[in-house]
């Protein structure tokens, strides 16, 4: 049996986790940005240590603005020619 603390540390891996690769994947798809604030919040408002949960939510806004203005395009854009 597990106890509280390795299923909370458990979880908080797993909202770091997902929520890193989706603010990742942000950069070249920016409506999975969402998905990434959505992980950073969740684990601000269930971890006890608040600071990675912030880092993510701050890249995560910073990964979906690149990725709606044009980051993505840079890179795809330049296969082609």
């Amino acid at each position: 049996m597990e106890s509280d603390n390795q299923k909370h540390s458990n979880g908080h891996a797993a909202f770091l986790s997902i929520g890193w690769v989706s603010a990742l994947i942000s950069l070249f798809v920016p409506f999975i940005g969402i998905l990434s604030i959505i992980f950073g919040i969740l684990d601000i408002v269930k971890s006890k240590s608040k600071t990675a949960g912030i880092v993510l939510l701050v890249f995560a806004i910073i990964f979906l603005y690149l990725g709606l203005t044009g980051f993505g395009y840079g890179f795809t854009s330049s296969y082609g020619s």
